[in-house]
């Protein structure tokens, strides 16, 4: 009697454990699931530019659709010099600076368009990385010529006059 007692009690046991471990593996893939990797398949959106200085194949001839260099002009622009007419001209859409230190055009880093009130045009960081935007003792760091703009996560320094200037 006393050892099938035994044996049911670590034949609970058992099961207890391989339950909790599934329990622990479960919630380990649902918090790390693919969407936070650093994944090449990233999917593009087209309101949505990547600028990398550090990434490897980053250009200002590439098309800024994509986080990482995939081929031909697919790709993260480089710096704050890239074309700006590559931007959508009627709607809100997104900058996400990769982490590294943004030296300022010599003009200054300037946004001419606005959001609308439902969908602003955001300035951020790739993924929490760190992202300085210096202003290189040029007058302007930053210009924002329009509404419904946020700027996220980003540290903007080092300018002679204003790091950022607004004008609506």
């Amino acid at each position: 009697m006393i050892k099938k007692i035994k044996r049911e009690l670590n034949l609970y046991l058992f099961s207890l454990v391989i339950l909790i471990l599934f329990i622990v593996i479960f919630f380990y893939f649902k918090t790390n699931n693919t969407n936070n990797s650093d994944s090449e398949d990233t999917d593009f959106d087209d309101g949505l530019f990547y600028i990398a200085i550090n990434q490897k194949g980053a250009s200002n001839d590439n098309n800024g659709l994509y986080p990482y260099f995939k081929s031909d002009h697919d790709g993260p622009f480089m710096d704050l010099n890239f074309d700006k007419s590559k931007l959508p001209k009627n709607k809100p859409f997104k900058i996400i600076l990769g982490g590294g230190n943004y030296k300022v055009p010599d003009n200054g880093f300037h946004i001419y368009q606005s959001g609308n009130i439902n969908e602003y045009i955001i300035i951020s960081n790739f993924r929490n990385e760190k992202v300085i935007i210096d202003g290189d003792n040029k007058d302007i760091a930053l210009k924002i010529d329009g509404s419904y703009i946020k700027v996220e996560n980003l540290e903007i320094r080092n300018s002679k006059l204003y790091n950022i200037i607004l004008k609506f």
